[in-house]
Formats: C-alpha cells, structure tokens, sequence
C-alpha cells in the first residue's frame, strides 16, 4: 500500500483528504486482487477445458473392450485354480468364492511358482499374506460388483495377473500359437505405442501377415484378441524370428499413427494458442481504457503495469503452448503369434 501511495503529495492534503486516498487505494488493490484471481480461472480454464472433452471423446476402453478384459482376467485366474488344483465356486454374478482353505493354498502356490524364476516384490509379498490370512475370499472381475464380504477385484494388469501369467518377468512378450474366425495361416504381432504430448496416450494394435510375411491388416488388439481361440497347435516357426522381419511394419505404424496424433494434438494446442491471443486482447484492451478513465497518477500508473503484467502472461502462456507441440513416442513388442490354418 505505501508503495502506491505519493506521500509528498500527502503532506499537502488535509485528514479527510488523506483517509478518502487511502480508501480509494485499498479499494483499488481489492479490485485488482479480484480480477487477478478471475483472470488466473479464465486462462486455467482455456487451458484445460478442450483437453477434458477430448479426453472423454476418446476414452481408451469402451464397453466392449472393458466386457473382453474382463473375460480374460476371469480366464487367466480361473485357468491358475484349476491347473493347481484348487476348489472355488462360481457365483451366479460372475465372480468366484475361495473358501479359506483354497484362499492359503493359492497364496501359497502363487508364491511357491513365482519364487523359482525370482525374488517377490515387497508388495507381491504383502498381498500374498494378506491373501493367506484372509479366510473366505470372494473375487471379482467387476469393480462394481461388492458386497459385505470383502471382495479382491482382479483386472488384466492387476498385481496377482501379472504374476500368474509371467507378466512381471524381464521377458514380457508371448509368443503362442493361436484359432482366428477371420484368418487361416500367417501371423500377427501385438505392439503398444506410446505417445505424449498434451497427455500420454496409449494404444494396443496388431498387425496381421499372411505365410510369406506380406501385410494383409492392422487391426485394434481387442478387435483381433476377441476372435482368437485357444490352440493346442505347437508352430515349428521360430517366431522371435518372425518378429525380428515384422519390426519395418511397426515402425511404419508407428510413424503413421504419431502422424495422426501430431496433427490432431496441435490442432487443438492452435485452438488453444488463438483463444488464449484472444483472450488476452480483450483483457489489454480492457484495462487501456480503464487507464484512460482515471486522472489519478497513482491509479494511473497501476492500469499501466496491469498492462504490462498482461502481456508478460500471454509471452508466458503462448510459450508454454507452443513447447506443448513436442512429442516423443515409442513401442513395445508384446507378442507374436502364428495363426492356425
């Protein structure tokens, strides 16, 4: 406040004078406070608000998918009980009861498996006991299915998943042989691309060639996983080589989908960049002719570096977008299968 305040030219004014000045700056501060805050949530809000709506209008699962992961969660637990052994019940709602028998000889078998490749996490170790004590267990593959009984909901990527199917381990890439509705003989390749840039975005595809390795589709994973069956077929084809001659087709769709994604991301940051121009136009030009308004010097000089605070956010502020158009990407392979003729 004093710093706003001209006290030579205080010394000449009388009480009364003075108080209504310093009334007049408090207000004046107040008012700008406010503003500052108002405008803080207007540019906040430019920032974020395209990003949520795109990333509701491209939620990476929908039913359909979320439906499939479920199923294979089910498939890969369900698979584990019964090759060791272990007694469950199927409920009606699609989950499964481990009395608390079962529940200790599961820890136990989980542990005892994993235990020969290598050494448990600390948190595989906490999860195990806390199966081994837990008694009754119902298990769920919904995670809206819950009731008074506590309930362990197991998904794809889940802790006790990954440690049933190898997920865990250095080597994360399967390699099987498998029955497809739409393909008699070849092979396909499942990747994951990975991009980030206003957000980090993933994508699970597959790539589908024919005998002679000639490219015939790229189809979404869930597309392709959901009519896959299971073979019992063992490939007399070294499939690690089969991937090794695949990787110029990943990288192609690689390049093809950062392309996509590229231009689609900095379409919306240009949206962004023109908003934020537009906005801070209008916030300059607003506070010019409140400057002109005022004969106060005080005031005067205050609408002066409001101005000039304006245009350092916007330099800021485009800046900070226009880094946003830098994107790094990668892949990982995470299995080749042959396709039963």
């Amino acid at each position: 406040m004093e710093k706003q305040l001209n006290i030579p030219e205080l010394l000449e004014l009388s009480d009364e004078e003075i108080a209504k000045k310093v009334e007049l700056k408090e207000l004046a501060l107040q008012r700008q406070k406010a503003e500052i805050k108002e405008q803080n949530s207007h540019i906040e809000q430019l920032i974020n608000d395209d990003l949520n709506h795109k990333a509701k209008e491209e939620s990476f699962l929908n039913s359909n998918k979320v439906t499939l992961l479920q199923e294979q969660s089910k498939k890969v637990f369900i698979d584990f009980l019964n090759e060791k052994g272990i007694k469950f019940l199927a409920l009606k709602d699609g989950s499964v009861k481990l009395n608390a028998k079962s529940s200790k000889e599961f820890a136990k078998q989980l542990k005892a498996e994993v235990s020969v490749k290598r050494t448990l996490t600390n948190e595989e170790s906490s999860l195990l006991f806390k199966i081994h004590k837990q008694g009754d267990l119902k298990i769920s593959f919904r995670s809206q299915n819950s009731d008074d009984m506590e309930t362990l909901y197991l998904y794809l990527n889940h802790i006790i998943i990954s440690m049933i199917v190898g997920l865990v381990h250095r080597d994360k890439k399967t390699y099987s042989v498998v029955k497809h509705h739409s393909y008699k003989g070849g092979y396909a390749i499942v990747f994951r691309l990975n991009f980030e840039q206003l957000r980090v975005k993933s994508m699970l595809r597959t790539i589908v060639v024919d005998d002679n390795l000639q490219f015939i589709k790229e189809v979404d994973y869930f597309e392709f996983i959901s009519s896959c069956a299971v073979s019992h077929t063992k490939s007399n084809v070294n499939l690690q080589e089969i991937e090794n001659k695949m990787l110029t087709e990943v990288i192609k769709s690689k390049e093809k989908h950062e392309a996509l994604e590229w231009t689609s991301q900095n379409r919306l940051i240009d949206i962004k960049i023109d908003s934020m121009k537009s906005y801070f136009k209008k916030q300059i030009n607003k506070a010019k002719r409140l400057e002109k308004q005022v004969k106060e010097k005080g005031i005067v000089r205050m609408r002066a570096g409001e101005i000039e605070n304006w245009k350092a956010k916007e330099v800021n502020k485009i800046t900070e977008l226009m880094n946003q158009k830098k994107m790094v990407s990668d892949f990982e392979i995470l299995g080749v299968v042959g396709i039963e003729k």
